[in-house]
């Protein structure tokens, strides 16, 4: 159907005498992806992180740590990223634990807190207990000692992920729990606020994940279960229990999970995946409505696939593979995010990232560029230790353009002019307040995301044409007068 769509376009266009600007399909190798450490793990730590963004744009990050030389702190050690995507300072904010993949929330008077499941390295307080929580007061500078907040021990010992979301402005947790999923809603609640998910068709759980509706409070939790014949799997946990729901298999530990998020606005909780038969092709779940094609790279199988919450309703999907392809091996991260409507997506960027295991792909686009997090291990330089952990890369959405040109000539068949209009989008939104440059001519896009812009006939036929907005890469294509 676009197909068909595109050429009647063209046809169309040749019969007024228009011509149109066609994006040009990128031939090069894909630029390297500008990562930077944010956090050491350890190579027997979990390079998983939690995070949360507060009301002052402010992301939050807490992550485990621990090494097997124990030449580091093991514990949960805490750090943040400005909006302008200044790394924040490292603190240990607890020692001497023997932790899981920590979750952290924000609550509306500013109090951060982490909780985790663990126990110390010297057992006195059980070698697999939780869950724990430390608080902030201070933005993260510093927290307090554990508190032990566990509402039922019966079903809740966990040194696995542990993921927080509020609901009903109360915690609810999710634990990895020997294979089981135990939840817990509040922390006052005692056992009968504690209730397991998971059974025998959809156990031996892990890679837990959890987001919050945020136009009805309702938190959905995901895992990856590996009982014969494995899949992904999610399940409504508050404020009222739904059923539980597979999206396929068999998958195994090592392959994919099922991240979610939210959205910043308006209703809906997102995951993506690639179907096991056909592993290259992306798509987007939105929990109870369906799913939506995102594309794919060709010669990348989407190994890990993660999503993000953006501004506006928008959600970020990104995944990483092999890139059977390329003559030296080199890896690909592919990254893209939706229209407001959360139904199409702007073009796939694409970017050579080498790791010698991936974890996970997550983040936040709420302030419009997204702040993502990837736990890997990369590969090292030659000479160099490998360094397990979270690693942070500010990606920046992408416009489009479409141009249709119009001649002006005069009655001896000479042209006087060129009539430019533009039309800028993302991800087929319109897009105001773009400046697009053409031969030092520029004009701004309308609310409806067009500009146009008058050539005078002496122009050559064929320049370029630039398009520039605040939070957008620039872009630049060529155009045919």
């Amino acid at each position: 159907m676009l197909g068909r769509v595109f050429r009647a376009w063209w046809v169309l266009a040749a019969a007024c005498g228009i011509s149109l600007v066609v994006p040009a399909l990128a031939t090069a190798s894909p630029p390297k992806l500008n990562i930077k450490l944010l956090g050491r793990t350890g190579q027997s730590g979990y390079p998983q992180p939690g995070f949360v963004r507060t009301s002052d744009g402010t992301l939050h990050v807490a992550y485990a740590t621990q090494t097997p030389w124990g030449n580091s702190a093991y514990g949960i050690a805490t750090t943040s990223v400005s909006t302008s995507g200044k790394l924040g300072s490292t603190v240990q904010a607890l020692s001497g634990w023997n932790t899981g993949i920590p979750g952290i929330a924000a609550y509306p008077s500013g109090q951060l807190s982490v909780f985790f499941g663990g126990g110390t390295t010297n057992n006195s307080t059980g070698s697999d207990s939780g869950p724990w929580r430390i608080t902030s007061s201070n933005g993260g500078s510093s927290w307090t000692s554990p508190t032990d907040v566990r509402q039922n021990p019966t079903l809740e010992a966990s040194s696995g992920d542990t993921t927080v979301g509020l609901s009903a402005g109360q915690p609810v947790l999710t634990l990895a729990q020997a294979g089981a999923i135990p939840v817990q809603k509040g922390l006052t609640g005692g056992p009968s606020s504690v209730f397991q998910i998971t059974n025998s068709k959809d156990n031996f759980a892990g890679n837990v994940s959890s987001a919050v509706d945020a136009s009805t409070g309702a938190m959905i939790a995901s895992w990856n279960s590996v009982q014969s014949p494995g899949g992904l799997w999610y399940q409504q946990v508050a404020p009222t229990l739904g059923s539980a729901h597979k999206l396929g298999g068999p998958f195994n530990f090592g392959q994919q999970q099922f991240v979610l998020a939210g959205r910043d606005s308006g209703p809906g909780v997102f995951g993506a995946w690639a179907p096991p038969t056909k592993q290259i092709n992306v798509k987007l779940v939105r929990i109870g409505g369906g799913t939506i094609s995102v594309g794919h790279v060709n010669g990348v199988g989407a190994a890990e696939v993660g999503v993000a919450t953006g501004i506006h309703g928008r959600i970020w999907v990104m995944w990483w593979g092999q890139n059977t392809k390329s003559t030296t091996g080199a890896d690909v991260l592919a990254v893209t995010r939706s229209n407001m409507a959360v139904t199409r997506f702007e073009p796939i960027q694409k970017y050579t990232l080498n790791a010698s295991y991936m974890q996970r792909l997550s983040g936040d686009g709420r302030l419009g560029p997204l702040d993502m997090l990837i736990g890997e291990s990369p590969v090292p330089p030659s000479g160099k230790p490998l360094v397990s952990g979270i690693y942070y890369a500010r990606v920046l959405p992408v416009l489009s353009a479409r141009a249709k040109v119009r001649t002006v000539k005069n009655s001896a068949g000479q042209v006087l002019s060129y009539k430019v209009k533009v039309k800028v989008t993302d991800a087929g939104d319109p897009v105001s307040g773009a400046k697009v440059t053409i031969l030092k001519h520029s004009a701004k896009t309308s609310k409806k995301g067009i500009a146009t812009i008058k050539l005078p006939g002496s122009s050559p036929v064929k320049t370029k044409m630039k398009v520039v907005h605040k939070g957008y890469k620039k872009l630049t294509q060529k155009i045919h007068l």
